[in-house]
């Protein structure tokens, strides 16, 4: 019976770090406003209202309602601007001078899927709205630099030799995530990324990299198949920056090795973080 209740203890124990672990992930972004979740491709926005005084009592539960979506609209526009893009530029700074991507982010927060309302004792209400990063109606088609999709043929057939995909493991070297992050050697020699020349049929639904917490999570990504070439990143190529530097010993050999399964050039590519 001590074993027992030892063992339940554990698993308790394990669940509460395990939790602890993934809210403080670099690929989990966490505010007042809410959460931004490279893992998932998800924005959730949260807000709450309180019961708004001197209105009539039957319309209490309504207008606190109201009040709380407005307000989760509001924190979820937030969360969207506040968005890496790449290394220099947030999701705000283009909505600044461009009036038809701000009426398609309006869209969105104004389609984003309720995925709680909770009314509380005191007549309050937790609200949470989410929206996804990728897809035909997600963030990313709406902030995509160019209207005009690469078509499906510019992606070139996999072998069955060689890698199937290459995963890049760059923990510990405060890499951030964002939308169109980009590989380069220490020489200067650019490997992958620039969302503007890639299938932006495939980016737009799928993200121009897959993001994992652990390598093990990596080689379970579709992304990645059943023998990716691993490499350790060296550096991001500005302190805090999005974008990955790899040796040039490093470089050469994901050039090779793509010339033969061509995983760059159908973005096979997983980060982890």
């Amino acid at each position: 019976m001590l074993r027992k209740y030892f063992l339940l203890f554990f698993f308790i124990i394990v669940f509460f770090m395990s939790n602890k672990a993934d809210a403080s992930s670099p690929l989990i972004d966490i505010s007042d406003f809410g959460t931004v979740d490279w893992t998932t491709g998800t924005i959730t926005a949260i807000s709450k209202s309180e019961s708004p005084a001197g209105a009539v009592i039957g319309k209490k539960k309504t207008l606190a309602k109201r009040i709380a979506i407005a307000y989760a609209h509001r924190h979820l526009a937030s969360l969207i601007n506040n968005l890496q893009v790449d290394a220099q530029t947030k999701v705000g700074d283009y909505v600044k001078s461009d009036k038809p991507l701000c009426d398609r982010l309006n869209l969105i927060i104004k389609n984003s899927n309720v995925q709680n309302i909770t009314e509380n004792p005191d007549g309050s209400f937790d609200v949470s709205l989410v929206v996804h990063i990728y897809g035909v109606d997600g963030l990313l088609n709406a902030v995509s630099p160019t209207r005009e999709a690469i078509s499906e043929s510019t992606q070139k057939q996999a072998t069955a030799e060689g890698f199937t995909g290459l995963i890049i493991d760059a923990r510990g070297i405060n890499i951030k995530p964002c939308l169109d992050p980009k590989i380069s050697d220490d020489l200067g020699r650019p490997l992958y990324g620039s969302f503007i020349k890639m299938n932006q049929n495939y980016i737009i639904q799928h993200g121009v990299v897959d993001y994992s917490m652990s390598i093990d999570d990596a080689k379970k990504s579709v992304r990645s198949g059943p023998n990716p070439l691993i490499i350790r990143a060296k550096s991001p190529d500005i302190e805090g920056g999005t974008n990955i530097v790899v040796s040039s010993i490093d470089s050469n050999n994901i050039i090779n090795e793509n010339q033969k399964s061509n995983f760059l050039d159908n973005h096979k590519v997983v980060i982890v973080l």
